[in-house]
């Protein structure tokens, strides 16, 4: 009888492992290089160009201490993209602090820091343009902004631990 339990016992715990909870699309774990709010809350902002410039906010997670995680749960929708391409900068916000997803006004955020100098990049399908896309590859990825004075900045790809938030009047890149 013994023998039976623990039979039922270790498949149980076999059962219960192989069981995947939330699938998030894409999940970023970065540093942070501000030394207020040890606990924060990120969001992925989406910044749209045009005129004037739009920004989505879509995904969130936490930061502790130097770190932070932000995930992805779907897809961008196509307006938070720009003809099939998004450029998301991780955006530090108070503790606790909740964004529903969708259009948002950025300046009234009560930004603590943001990601100037990397990105996160969405790319749907085969977008070649402007022409750092093409190196992209499909769907989500993570990029450092590659400063051009007197033209525009560039992206290049890499990986997703070089994101690093920085304090709030860090320039951002300007790739267009």
């Amino acid at each position: 009888m013994r023998r039976s339990h623990h039979l039922r016992l270790i498949l149980l715990l076999l059962a219960a492992c192989g069981q995947k909870g939330p699938r998030e699309a894409f999940v970023v774990n970065g540093f942070v290089d501000v030394a207020a709010n040890p606990s924060a809350s990120v969001v992925g902002i989406f910044e749209i160009p045009g005129n004037p410039v739009r920004y989505y906010k879509l995904g969130d997670g936490p930061r502790l201490n130097a770190e932070f995680t932000l995930g992805f749960d779907i897809d961008p929708p196509p307006e938070a993209l720009d003809a099939g391409l998004g450029v998301a900068m991780v955006v530090m916000l108070p503790e606790l602090t909740t964004v529903p997803d969708g259009f948002v006004d950025l300046p009234t955020l009560g930004i603590l820091g943001l990601s100037s100098d990397t990105a996160v990049i969405y790319k749907s399908g085969t977008v070649s343009d402007p022409a750092w896309a093409s190196a992209m590859p499909p769907r989500f990825s993570c990029a450092q902004c590659v400063r051009n004075p007197g033209s525009l900045d560039t992206y290049e790809l890499v990986g997703c631990a070089s994101v690093l938030v920085e304090g709030p009047a860090s320039p951002l890149c300007n790739w267009y």
